[in-house]
């Protein structure tokens, strides 16, 4: 449940914001609320953004299931 931004700035310096969710989710809507959201209050975007890489990490197998990518 953890998720990492690593924002890197017109200027080339690289920025990295972490936080742990409070719960499991996998709704895109969610996770782009949040990373919106640091964005916003850190500033960054004023200044002009590169690139942003997006990790999420720390998923437990109980929070997961596999899904079968070809079943009907």
């Amino acid at each position: 449940r953890q998720l990492t931004l690593r924002i890197r700035r017109a200027n080339g310096k690289v920025f990295v914001i972490d936080t742990q969710l409070s719960h499991f989710s996998d709704q895109a809507s969610t996770l782009l609320r949040t990373m919106i959201q640091f964005i916003t209050d850190s500033s960054l975007h004023e200044s002009g953004i590169r690139s942003i890489d997006i990790e999420l990490s720390g998923f437990s197998d109980r929070d997961i299931e596999q899904l079968d990518l070809f079943s009907s």
